[in-house]
């Protein structure tokens, strides 16, 4: 508790409810900030930037809860159904624009059912070497179970992780890895949409939809800034036209790597990363793809893997403001992180 941020959360769960072999969960939150300040920047002409607004930050208010059950089948095998709901509420938001609010800073009513499966085979769940881990989850909201929004939501997730022999020339001892995330959203009952931005029409709020970019998706963007852009348009001489991410139905994601042993401590990391997001699902294709390629360090320390990786994106996209002035994304971008990309 602050004078800035008021969080509590309160959790129980009963690991074989009524006896059964299903471990329930509920739990809730309620969070309370009242000076977010935007991280959208709007650049200026003589360089730098400066933010979307001289005023106040704003705030948000969430209260948030939800009821699982999960059936552990072995200690691989899992699946959960999930029944969660959420009301956001934004306040002091005068002098921000729609756009520069962020992803998670969206007001909404939010009701939804989600079942999964997880399989997780790795050796290791922090430094993994070897296995594969399989996650697939389905989400329907509607406002019949509590919300104002309503569309269905499919993400999926894999990894498959190699160790090379000590025998292997030039690889030897290396990781090699794999992931691809696919997620696919649609909404229905859309009601009346008068007043709806135009890029936004027939789109989920923005809180819902996929963002990628950043250290554990494409590492050639900075954080969330792939797939769809909306740009700020400047509001004086001072200014220049602003990318602001706005996220998508649809999402690509796939990554290659190779962890190659320096030291016992230290590794190599040569990587290839692959996809995007999409502003429906119907958009997706192959030239829409962004393509990546960087190389990273990994330290193993007592809590984990410590890295730095510097994605270098080959094919940034374009964007024309109204002005007609063309926007790109920076091409090289350096990432610090703790824990492996995946």
């Amino acid at each position: 508790m602050s004078q800035r941020e008021e969080f509590a959360q309160w959790q129980y769960t009963d690991l074989r409810f009524l006896g059964s072999d299903w471990a329930t969960t509920v739990s809730a939150f309620y969070d309370r900030n009242s000076n977010i300040s935007t991280s959208v920047q709007v650049r200026l002409v003589g360089g730098g930037t400066a933010p979307v607004s001289s005023g106040p930050g704003y705030g948000i208010e969430r209260f948030a809860a939800y009821v699982q059950a999960e059936r552990k089948f072995s200690k691989s095998k899992a699946l959960y159904f999930r029944y969660n709901f959420e009301n956001s509420r934004l306040f002091n938001t005068k002098n921000i624009p729609v756009l520069a609010i962020a992803p998670n800073q969206q007001s909404i009513l939010l009701g939804m059912f989600s079942a999964g499966f997880t399989y997780d085979g790795r050796d290791s769940a922090l430094n993994p070497n070897k296995g594969q881990l399989i996650s697939v989850q389905h989400s329907l909201a509607a406002s019949q179970i509590g919300g104002n929004v309503s569309f269905n939501k499919f993400f999926a997730s894999y990894q498959h992780y190699w160790s090379l022999p000590r025998t292997t020339p030039v690889l030897r001892d290396s990781v090699l890895a794999v992931a691809a995330r696919v997620g696919l959203a649609a909404p229905f009952n859309l009601g009346n949409q008068s007043g709806v931005p135009a890029e936004a029409v027939g789109l989920l709020p923005i809180s819902e939809r996929f963002f990628a970019g950043g250290a554990t998706t494409l590492r050639g963007f900075r954080f969330d800034e792939a797939g769809p852009q909306g740009i700020l348009e400047p509001q004086n001489a001072k200014q220049l036209p602003t990318l602001v991410p706005v996220g998508g139905d649809a999402m690509v994601v796939i990554n290659f790597e190779e962890r190659f042993p320096l030291t016992r401590q230290l590794r190599l990391v040569p990587f290839y990363d692959l996809g995007n997001v999409f502003r429906r699902v119907s958009d997706i294709s192959w030239g829409g793809m962004t393509h990546s390629i960087g190389l990273g360090l990994r330290i193993n320390t007592p809590i984990g893997p410590v890295g730095i990786d510097y994605g270098y994106l080959l094919n940034p996209p374009s964007f024309t403001s109204a002005m007609g002035i063309g926007l790109r994304q920076p091409q090289g971008v350096i990432h610090i992180r703790f824990g492996q990309t995946f």
